[in-house]
């Protein structure tokens, strides 16, 4: 428990002197696959946040022209 905890202070010590990651990862190679699936879920995050970002606008665009069309009058040119 002890080797866990001075392995997790000295990573800590380490990241923190070096804010990209990679002199961390440089100490501590099983960190290689976790900071890989980390980088690869942010740019999963990234995407997705832009889809729903278009998403959005394209039915922001479709709920406004249904409002339109709702507000044209059916049969006005008929006889009442």
């Amino acid at each position: 428990m002890t080797a866990l905890k001075s392995a997790s202070t000295s990573f800590s010590e380490s990241s923190s002197s070096s804010r990209t990651g990679e002199a961390a990862t440089a100490n501590y190679p099983e960190l290689d696959a976790l900071s890989t699936r980390m980088k690869g879920a942010l740019q999963t995050t990234d995407q997705l946040a832009d889809f729903w970002r278009r998403r959005g606008a394209i039915e922001l665009e479709y709920a406004t022209k249904l409002a339109s069309l709702a507000e044209d009058p059916f049969g006005k040119d008929e006889p009442s």
